[in-house]
């Protein structure tokens, strides 16, 4: 994976962010239940993930060995660099 030319100083929504580029999950913006089922996955301030696909209203990341798929409207709330 490589970083995106300029992705290292802008904050994005992942849902916006380019497939296989190493990004760093800067902040949640979601409701707290959610933000903790995010943290029980992985996805965490200062976590390292890739966008892996997009389609059909969901953004699939990779976080440590793992996939997740993500619902689209979740994605857009996890800003990452």
């Amino acid at each position: 994976m490589i970083f995106a030319k300029g992705m290292e100083t802008r904050e994005i929504a992942l849902a916006a962010a380019p497939e296989e580029c190493r990004l760093r999950v800067e902040r949640i913006s979601t409701p707290p239940s959610l933000s903790l089922r995010l943290v029980e996955m992985g996805v965490t301030p200062g976590a390292e993930l890739s966008v892996v696909r997009r389609g059909y209203g969901m953004v699939v990341v990779r976080v440590g060995g793992a996939r997740l798929a993500l619902a689209r409207d979740v994605a857009d709330r996890v800003m990452v660099k």
